[in-house]
């Protein structure tokens, strides 16, 4: 069982102190993580999701493509037959890029406010089920 670290009465659950030289030294790096994923989402959320989680779902090659159009263009257009989990996909894109792209504000729109409260609670379990670390970077209000 590894020991959780504390600083300044802190814990830091990953174990990694995060300082102005640390972030320094390796900005490069964070760069071209970022815009990897920035181009690539589904990339990322194949690099946070649990290997045991892997072996039982994986995006479908469609989804991939639909979260790439997402995050690359503003404006994009889709025709999908039912059960093609475009909300799925539509959710899981604005996650990713609340989560990529801080400060963003992100809007969901419904004819009805309950039924898209319900579809993005349910939704959202989703996701933390299969990424759990993308549970610890969402804020709602």
């Amino acid at each position: 069982m590894s020991e959780i670290i504390v600083r300044d009465g802190i814990p830091l659950e990953k174990g990694i102190v995060l300082t102005r030289e640390f972030l320094d030294d390796n900005e490069e790096l964070f760069t071209k993580y970022l815009n990897l994923w920035l181009l690539y989402p589904d990339i990322f959320l194949d690099t946070v999701q649990s290997v045991e989680d892997a072996k039982n779902f994986k995006l479908k090659p469609f989804q991939r493509i639909m979260l790439r159009a997402s995050m690359r263009y503003r404006y994009h257009f889709l025709t999908a037959t039912r059960a093609t989990s475009k909300s799925f996909t539509a959710y899981l894109c604005a996650l990713v890029r609340a989560v990529l792209l801080p400060n963003s504000s992100i809007m969901i729109a419904s004819e009805v406010k309950g039924t898209v409260i319900n579809i993005a609670k349910d939704k959202f379990a989703q996701f933390f089920r299969h990424w759990p670390l993308l549970e610890k970077e969402l804020a709602t209000r």
